[in-house]
């Protein structure tokens, strides 16, 4: 009996296949690929055993979903049937269908993923030779981790965000705000990710601040009010700009004016407060991996002057000896 001269050996192997843009593995070959080896548009790779793969193009279509398309090869060229099927599952075994669907065209040996949606499972796509179901490759697809938009982080107040000005970073949360009081990126804006099985780190910054004041309210104001808005502003705007994680500590507050009025307003302050100040902030703030995912704010924001015994250890300078007579007769 002629003993059977060819088998169907299939083995493809995708690397960043992203929107269903994932990373494959060969896991029935006996050496898998480097985490070095990748695969780009219109790239031709050796792989062991001179097995060549290909990546033909990427669709996005209007419905939203990708299309990859691959081809893979047969070994040997000349084996007698190279007709194969392919199947797509998640790692469960459970059907995938509704997120990704995998094709094949025999004639061209290509295949064609299409992901329609994200996902939070790996998902196992097989090739199998009809001629003989021992030989197979199975490729394992991940979902890469997206950022699809940004938003504003905003509280239930009519102002948008509170701060109490003066506490300090570690004790600055107040009934008046739900979030800390510092200016970093995930205290103002509310990152919203997709579904995915392999983590991707986004960074932020922001940028055109402007800083409007709307309304201040002070005690003693008139002999200081201008030199505080203007030194006030141009700190908010510093620490928006640089995503701080400080507050405005009792030591800065203090600085905004070296007027012994508004020092001496400053150790009077209780929990009640001896004022606030209210800013319209715009700024936008935005993806530095992806610049088209930004998102512009135009907010109010409301800090008030509030603090408990944080300027117990600050000196008053004299201003001037005034006696209460003019004049004294003896």
């Amino acid at each position: 009996m002629r003993k059977k001269t060819y088998k169907a050996l299939i083995a493809v192997s995708f690397v960043s296949l992203l929107l269903c843009v994932g990373t494959y593995e060969v896991l029935k070959y006996h050496q898998k690929f480097k985490e070095t080896d990748s695969l780009i548009d219109s790239e031709i790779q050796n792989i062991e055993k001179g097995i060549t793969l290909k990546l033909l193009n990427t669709v996005n279509n209007p419905d939203g979903s990708v299309d990859k398309t691959f081809k893979y090869s047969i070994q040997p060229s000349n084996a007698t049937n190279q007709q194969v099927k392919v199947s797509a599952k998640y790692f469960d075994n459970s059907d995938c269908s509704d997120v990704l669907t995998a094709s094949i065209a025999i004639e061209s040996k290509t295949i064609t993923l299409k992901c329609k949606a994200d996902f939070s499972k790996k998902i196992y796509v097989t090739i199998t030779s009809l001629d003989d179901e021992s030989k197979s490759a199975q490729i394992v697809i991940d979902y890469v981790k997206k950022l699809k938009s940004i938003s504003y982080r905003s509280d239930d107040q009519e102002i948008n965000k509170s701060w109490t000005s003066g506490y300090g970073f570690d004790s600055s949360v107040t009934s008046k705000a739900q979030y800390k009081n510092s200016f970093t990126f995930e205290e103002i804006v509310q990152a919203n990710y997709s579904k995915f099985t392999k983590d991707k780190s986004y960074t932020f910054k922001v940028k055109d601040v402007s800083i409007e004041g709307v309304q201040f309210s002070f005690e003693d104001r008139d002999t200081f009010e201008d030199e505080v808005k203007q030194n006030f502003e141009k700190a908010l705007k510093t620490k928006i700009t640089n995503m701080s994680d400080s507050y405005f500590t009792a030591d800065e507050m203090w600085n905004f004016s070296n007027d012994n009025e508004y020092h001496s307003s400053l150790k009077k302050i209780d929990l009640d407060g001896i004022g606030f100040y209210v800013v319209i902030v715009k700024a936008t703030y935005y993806c530095v991996e992806d610049t088209t995912i930004e998102f512009k704010i135009n907010k109010n924001w409301e800090f008030s002057f509030v603090d408990q015994n944080a300027y117990a250890d600050k000196k008053v300078n004299v201003d001037l000896i005034k006696p209460e007579v003019n004049n004294i007769e003896f």
